[in-house]
Protein backbone atom coordinates (compact mmCIF):
# COMPACT_ATOMS: atom_id res chain seq x y z
CA UNK A 1 0.00 0.00 0.00
CA UNK A 2 1.46 3.59 -0.91
CA UNK A 3 -0.04 6.68 0.76
CA UNK A 4 1.15 8.42 -2.69
CA UNK A 5 -1.44 6.90 -4.84
CA UNK A 6 -4.19 7.43 -2.43
CA UNK A 7 -3.53 11.13 -2.43
CA UNK A 8 -3.49 10.23 -6.29
CA UNK A 9 -6.76 9.46 -6.02
CA UNK A 10 -8.08 11.81 -3.67
CA UNK A 11 -6.54 14.74 -5.64
CA UNK A 12 -8.31 13.18 -8.58
CA UNK A 13 -11.57 13.02 -7.19
CA UNK A 14 -11.44 16.48 -6.03
CA UNK A 15 -10.61 17.82 -9.55
CA UNK A 16 -13.28 15.60 -10.89
CA UNK A 17 -15.75 17.22 -8.44
CA UNK A 18 -15.33 20.65 -8.96
CA UNK A 19 -15.19 20.50 -12.78
CA UNK A 20 -18.56 18.62 -13.06
CA UNK A 21 -20.26 21.26 -11.27
CA UNK A 22 -22.27 19.48 -9.72
CA UNK A 23 -23.24 20.84 -6.59
CA UNK A 24 -26.83 20.91 -5.78
CA UNK A 25 -25.82 18.02 -3.02
CA UNK A 26 -23.44 21.01 -1.45
CA UNK A 27 -26.23 23.53 -1.41
CA UNK A 28 -28.84 21.11 0.07
CA UNK A 29 -26.77 19.58 2.72
CA UNK A 30 -26.07 23.08 3.55
CA UNK A 31 -29.31 24.96 3.07
CA UNK A 32 -31.26 22.36 5.19
CA UNK A 33 -29.60 22.97 8.81
CA UNK A 34 -29.17 26.32 7.94
CA UNK A 35 -33.08 26.35 6.77
CA UNK A 36 -33.95 24.64 9.99
CA UNK A 37 -32.11 27.05 12.62
CA UNK A 38 -33.17 30.11 10.58
CA UNK A 39 -36.56 29.60 11.20
CA UNK A 40 -36.18 28.83 14.79
CA UNK A 41 -34.54 32.09 15.04
CA UNK A 42 -37.00 33.49 13.08
CA UNK A 43 -39.94 32.02 15.49
CA UNK A 44 -37.67 32.72 18.77
CA UNK A 45 -37.70 36.58 17.96
CA UNK A 46 -40.85 37.68 19.89
CA UNK A 47 -40.67 34.94 22.54
CA UNK A 48 -40.39 36.17 25.99
CA UNK A 49 -38.33 32.81 27.02
CA UNK A 50 -35.94 32.47 23.77
CA UNK A 51 -34.25 29.25 23.51
CA UNK A 52 -31.37 29.11 25.27
CA UNK A 53 -27.61 27.32 23.99
CA UNK A 54 -28.51 24.33 25.02
CA UNK A 55 -31.54 23.40 22.94
CA UNK A 56 -29.82 25.21 20.53
CA UNK A 57 -26.64 23.40 20.33
CA UNK A 58 -28.62 20.28 20.58
CA UNK A 59 -30.82 21.22 17.37
CA UNK A 60 -27.01 21.75 15.76
CA UNK A 61 -25.97 17.97 16.70
CA UNK A 62 -28.65 16.09 15.65
CA UNK A 63 -28.73 18.44 12.37
CA UNK A 64 -25.17 17.96 11.49
CA UNK A 65 -22.85 15.51 12.63
CA UNK A 66 -26.11 13.45 13.57
CA UNK A 67 -27.82 14.06 9.84
CA UNK A 68 -25.98 16.06 7.80
CA UNK A 69 -22.73 13.86 7.47
CA UNK A 70 -24.45 10.72 7.31
CA UNK A 71 -26.69 11.85 4.46
CA UNK A 72 -22.76 13.63 2.76
CA UNK A 73 -20.90 10.23 3.30
CA UNK A 74 -23.77 7.67 1.66
CA UNK A 75 -23.77 10.17 -1.47
CA UNK A 76 -19.78 10.03 -2.01
CA UNK A 77 -18.30 6.89 -0.22
CA UNK A 78 -21.39 4.46 -0.46
CA UNK A 79 -21.01 4.14 -4.19
CA UNK A 80 -17.41 4.51 -4.61
CA UNK A 81 -16.92 0.62 -6.36
CA UNK A 82 -20.57 0.85 -7.96
CA UNK A 83 -19.27 3.91 -9.65
CA UNK A 84 -15.94 2.41 -11.00
CA UNK A 85 -18.37 -0.64 -12.40
CA UNK A 86 -20.84 1.20 -14.44
CA UNK A 87 -17.89 3.34 -15.39
CA UNK A 88 -16.08 0.14 -17.07
CA UNK A 89 -12.60 1.42 -15.77
CA UNK A 90 -12.75 -1.38 -12.75
CA UNK A 91 -11.23 -3.73 -15.31
CA UNK A 92 -7.93 -1.49 -15.89
CA UNK A 93 -7.91 -0.79 -11.81
CA UNK A 94 -8.46 -4.10 -11.25
CA UNK A 95 -5.28 -5.55 -13.50
CA UNK A 96 -2.87 -2.44 -11.68
CA UNK A 97 -0.62 -3.08 -8.42
CA UNK A 98 -1.82 -1.18 -5.71
CA UNK A 99 -4.60 0.66 -7.76
CA UNK A 100 -7.61 -1.20 -5.71
CA UNK A 101 -6.03 -0.05 -2.39
CA UNK A 102 -5.89 3.37 -3.82
CA UNK A 103 -9.33 3.52 -4.83
CA UNK A 104 -10.12 2.55 -1.49
CA UNK A 105 -8.76 4.55 0.50
CA UNK A 106 -8.26 7.66 -2.03
CA UNK A 107 -12.03 7.73 -1.96
CA UNK A 108 -12.48 7.38 1.54
CA UNK A 109 -10.09 10.81 1.63
CA UNK A 110 -11.88 12.56 -0.75
CA UNK A 111 -15.41 12.26 1.07
CA UNK A 112 -13.62 12.88 4.32
CA UNK A 113 -12.71 15.76 3.72
CA UNK A 114 -15.75 16.84 1.61
CA UNK A 115 -18.04 16.10 4.52
CA UNK A 116 -15.81 17.67 6.68
CA UNK A 117 -15.79 21.10 4.85
CA UNK A 118 -19.54 20.78 4.22
CA UNK A 119 -19.97 20.27 7.61
CA UNK A 120 -17.76 22.93 9.02
CA UNK A 121 -19.30 25.55 6.47
CA UNK A 122 -23.04 24.37 8.09
CA UNK A 123 -21.80 24.73 11.82
CA UNK A 124 -20.27 28.28 11.15
CA UNK A 125 -23.22 29.95 9.75
CA UNK A 126 -25.67 28.31 11.96
CA UNK A 127 -23.78 29.78 15.16
CA UNK A 128 -24.11 33.16 13.40
CA UNK A 129 -27.96 32.93 12.41
CA UNK A 130 -28.57 31.16 16.03
CA UNK A 131 -26.17 34.01 17.65
CA UNK A 132 -23.42 31.98 19.63
CA UNK A 133 -20.42 32.72 17.19
CA UNK A 134 -18.63 33.30 20.32
CA UNK A 135 -19.03 29.91 22.12
CA UNK A 136 -15.67 28.91 21.45
CA UNK A 137 -15.65 25.74 23.41
CA UNK A 138 -18.80 24.24 21.19
CA UNK A 139 -17.38 24.96 18.06
CA UNK A 140 -14.31 23.05 19.42
CA UNK A 141 -15.90 20.34 20.51
CA UNK A 142 -18.35 20.03 17.19
CA UNK A 143 -15.09 20.29 14.56
CA UNK A 144 -14.02 16.95 16.61
CA UNK A 145 -17.24 15.30 16.69
CA UNK A 146 -17.41 15.76 12.78
CA UNK A 147 -13.87 14.96 12.29
CA UNK A 148 -14.63 11.40 13.89
CA UNK A 149 -18.02 11.10 12.67
CA UNK A 150 -16.89 11.66 9.41
CA UNK A 151 -14.16 9.02 9.71
CA UNK A 152 -16.56 6.15 11.18
CA UNK A 153 -18.93 6.96 9.07
CA UNK A 154 -17.19 7.26 5.80
CA UNK A 155 -15.62 3.65 6.56
CA UNK A 156 -19.07 2.34 7.13
CA UNK A 157 -20.38 3.30 3.90
CA UNK A 158 -16.82 2.25 1.94
CA UNK A 159 -17.37 -1.10 3.84
CA UNK A 160 -21.26 -1.14 2.33
CA UNK A 161 -20.03 -0.27 -1.35
CA UNK A 162 -17.14 -3.19 -1.09
CA UNK A 163 -19.61 -6.00 0.07
CA UNK A 164 -23.01 -4.81 -1.85
CA UNK A 165 -21.29 -2.73 -4.45
CA UNK A 166 -24.81 -3.02 -6.51
CA UNK A 167 -27.06 -2.65 -3.81
CA UNK A 168 -24.92 -0.25 -2.27
CA UNK A 169 -26.98 2.79 -2.12
CA UNK A 170 -30.07 1.09 -1.12
CA UNK A 171 -28.44 -1.05 2.20
CA UNK A 172 -26.67 2.23 3.08
CA UNK A 173 -29.87 4.04 3.27
CA UNK A 174 -31.72 1.55 5.47
CA UNK A 175 -28.50 1.14 7.78
CA UNK A 176 -28.52 5.38 8.35
CA UNK A 177 -32.50 4.95 9.36
CA UNK A 178 -31.47 1.96 11.47
CA UNK A 179 -28.63 3.62 12.94
CA UNK A 180 -30.27 6.82 13.44
CA UNK A 181 -33.83 5.28 15.27
CA UNK A 182 -31.83 2.40 17.42
CA UNK A 183 -29.65 5.28 18.84
CA UNK A 184 -32.80 6.81 20.71
CA UNK A 185 -33.43 3.38 21.89
CA UNK A 186 -32.74 3.74 26.04
CA UNK A 187 -30.73 0.13 26.19
CA UNK A 188 -27.56 -1.57 25.52
CA UNK A 189 -28.27 -1.93 22.25
CA UNK A 190 -27.68 2.02 21.72
CA UNK A 191 -24.25 1.34 22.33
CA UNK A 192 -23.55 -0.29 19.13
CA UNK A 193 -24.54 2.92 16.94
CA UNK A 194 -22.07 5.75 16.13
CA UNK A 195 -24.69 8.24 17.41
CA UNK A 196 -24.50 6.91 20.74
CA UNK A 197 -20.91 7.28 20.82
CA UNK A 198 -21.08 11.07 19.49
CA UNK A 199 -24.00 12.46 21.79
CA UNK A 200 -21.77 10.82 24.69
CA UNK A 201 -18.77 12.92 23.36
CA UNK A 202 -20.98 16.23 23.23
CA UNK A 203 -22.62 15.43 26.58
CA UNK A 204 -19.34 15.02 28.55
CA UNK A 205 -17.00 17.69 26.76
CA UNK A 206 -19.91 19.93 27.69
CA UNK A 207 -20.84 19.37 30.53
CA UNK A 208 -24.65 19.29 29.91
CA UNK A 209 -24.87 15.22 31.78
CA UNK A 210 -26.87 17.53 34.77
CA UNK A 211 -28.50 20.09 32.85
CA UNK A 212 -32.38 19.44 32.86
CA UNK A 213 -32.90 18.83 28.90
CA UNK A 214 -30.30 16.04 29.24
CA UNK A 215 -30.88 14.53 32.60
CA UNK A 216 -33.98 13.23 31.73
CA UNK A 217 -32.70 10.78 28.47
CA UNK A 218 -29.53 9.41 30.21
CA UNK A 219 -30.41 6.47 28.27
CA UNK A 220 -29.06 7.80 25.55
CA UNK A 221 -25.50 8.57 26.54
CA UNK A 222 -23.14 7.42 28.19
CA UNK A 223 -20.45 8.69 31.08
CA UNK A 224 -18.16 6.35 30.60
CA UNK A 225 -14.35 8.45 30.16
CA UNK A 226 -14.68 10.27 26.19
CA UNK A 227 -11.19 8.13 25.15
CA UNK A 228 -12.82 5.02 25.44
CA UNK A 229 -15.74 6.63 22.97
CA UNK A 230 -13.15 8.01 21.04
CA UNK A 231 -11.05 4.45 21.04
CA UNK A 232 -13.80 3.40 20.04
CA UNK A 233 -14.86 4.99 16.82
CA UNK A 234 -11.24 4.76 15.51
CA UNK A 235 -11.25 1.16 15.88
CA UNK A 236 -14.61 1.10 14.12
CA UNK A 237 -13.11 2.98 11.03
CA UNK A 238 -10.06 1.48 11.06
CA UNK A 239 -10.97 -2.38 11.24
CA UNK A 240 -13.63 -1.55 8.62
CA UNK A 241 -11.19 -0.39 6.22
CA UNK A 242 -9.08 -2.96 6.76
CA UNK A 243 -11.82 -5.66 5.73
CA UNK A 244 -12.98 -3.75 2.68
CA UNK A 245 -9.61 -4.13 1.91
CA UNK A 246 -9.52 -7.56 2.33
CA UNK A 247 -12.40 -7.92 0.64
CA UNK A 248 -11.16 -5.80 -2.10
CA UNK A 249 -8.02 -7.19 -3.21
CA UNK A 250 -9.88 -11.00 -2.86
CA UNK A 251 -13.00 -10.57 -4.25
CA UNK A 252 -13.86 -10.71 -8.68
CA UNK A 253 -16.04 -8.05 -9.55
CA UNK A 254 -17.88 -8.04 -12.83
CA UNK A 255 -18.53 -4.44 -14.66
CA UNK A 256 -21.84 -4.03 -14.77
CA UNK A 257 -23.21 -3.95 -18.38
CA UNK A 258 -25.86 -1.36 -19.67
CA UNK A 259 -29.00 -3.44 -20.57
Amino acid sequence: MNPRYWLTVFSHEWRRSLAARHFFSWFFLIGFPVLIVGLLRYTQRENPEPMDFLAWGSVLFVLIPGIGCMLSLLLTAAPLLQAELEGRSWIYLSVRPGARDALLFGKHLYAVSRTILMATITLVLCLVIGGFYTETRYLLVMLVLILLGSFTYGAIYVFIGILIPRRAMVVAVIYSGVEFLVSLIPSLINRLTVQFRLRSLLVEWMDWAASPVWRPLSGLFSEAPWWQHVAILLGMTVGLLILASIILNRREYIAIRDE
